[in-house]
């Protein structure tokens, strides 16, 4: 249903509670002008009783948000063990625990902040070129400029030379042609920008990370942005991007919030979602591939994102179908004001 619109038609009772929701907030932020966002969330990881293995060291990064961008005054509430905190310098924010294995046992952690959403409407007349020198750079194997992706940008952007409106041109060429998809794993996948723009298909990464390619190759900085989408209604492992346009800084784009409005012929919202962002977003990981810190032995079973934590014994890795996690929202409310 989520995919194929011709078998949401047919549904005979309608459900449109998120798209509501999606409506009233977006509304709220052009009205207010800033959003708040109280979200409180638990996170555990298990392993199955399958790969249990008493006595053994495991290792363990349970995700946290990174203090920045739209994070304002986190907490860390509770964990189950002590552990390592990382720091906002890391690329995927976690807390580290190493221990020996007890059967059964679980691993957890508890935080809570304030997503900040603040709304302007862009005006590409005040937009200059200056920007700072950084993700603007090819980033292998996927954030790579092909002739066939150059090539493709020329023709998306045109003679367009204002940094703005060359994004929103490479945004609306996404979500007007790529249809949202599940995909099979990001590893088998040789050039993710190149099978999204050919096949015209791809999931919220997929779709982030091609408009952070086009981005760069149009010359503006751009960069990942991942973790959760936290509602009062659902969550769920979500991605989106970044780019920056002076003199407004660092804005967001989601491609596939965007595509699913635009299909559901929701214009506004489309446009919306170049440039903002509902308030309802964990982030954890600030750029695909990042690191984990410390470092992990084996190849993590997410390669290229932190939405799941990672687990692994320190001399075997555990398969992620033997990793068992949950994720549970204890509090999501939009508050009248920062400090209501």
């Amino acid at each position: 249903i989520k995919v194929r619109k011709a078998y949401k038609d047919r549904l005979i009772e309608k459900d449109g509670a998120t798209s509501t929701l999606l409506d009233d907030v977006m509304h709220k932020m052009k009205e207010e002008k800033d959003v708040y966002c109280k979200i409180h969330v638990k996170t555990s990881l298990k392993v199955d009783p399958a790969f249990q293995k008493p006595g053994k060291t495991i290792r363990v990064w349970l995700p946290i948000p990174k203090e920045y961008a739209q994070v304002e005054d986190f907490k860390l509430l509770n964990t189950s063990h002590e552990g390592l905190v990382n720091d906002n310098s890391v690329d995927q924010r976690c807390v580290y625990i190493e221990k020996s294995y007890e059967k059964n046992e679980e691993f957890s952690v508890e935080y809570e902040f304030i997503n900040h959403m603040h709304y302007e409407e862009l005006d590409p007349s005040i937009v200059t070129d200056e920007h700072p020198n950084t993700c603007l750079e090819e980033y292998a194997p996927h954030v790579v400029f092909t002739d066939y992706l150059k090539d493709l940008v020329k023709e998306i952007i045109g003679e367009e030379t204002n940094p703005l409106l060359k994004a929103k041109l490479i945004y609306n060429y996404i979500t007007t042609h790529v249809t949202y998809s599940y995909v099979r794993a990001y590893a088998t996948l040789p050039c993710i920008p190149k099978y999204v723009t050919t096949g015209l298909k791809g999931d919220c990464g997929l779709q982030a990370l091609t408009f952070i390619t086009l981005c760069r190759i149009a010359g503006i900085p751009a960069t990942w942005q991942a973790g959760l989408y936290t509602t009062p209604e659902t969550i769920g492992n979500h991605d989106w991007a970044r780019f920056y346009v002076a003199p407004y800084g660092w804005l967001y784009a989601d491609c596939s919030f965007g595509g699913g409005s635009y299909r559901a012929k929701n214009l506004e919202r489309q446009d919306f979602y170049f440039g903002y962002l509902d308030p309802f977003r964990t982030p954890c990981s600030s750029k695909f591939q990042g690191d984990f810190v410390p470092a992990k032995n084996f190849l993590p079973n997410d390669p290229y994102d932190n939405q799941n934590g990672e687990m692994e014994y320190v001399d075997e890795a555990i398969p992620a179908k033997y990793i068992m996690k949950e994720t549970e929202k204890i509090e999501i409310t939009l508050l009248e004001g920062k400090n209501a």
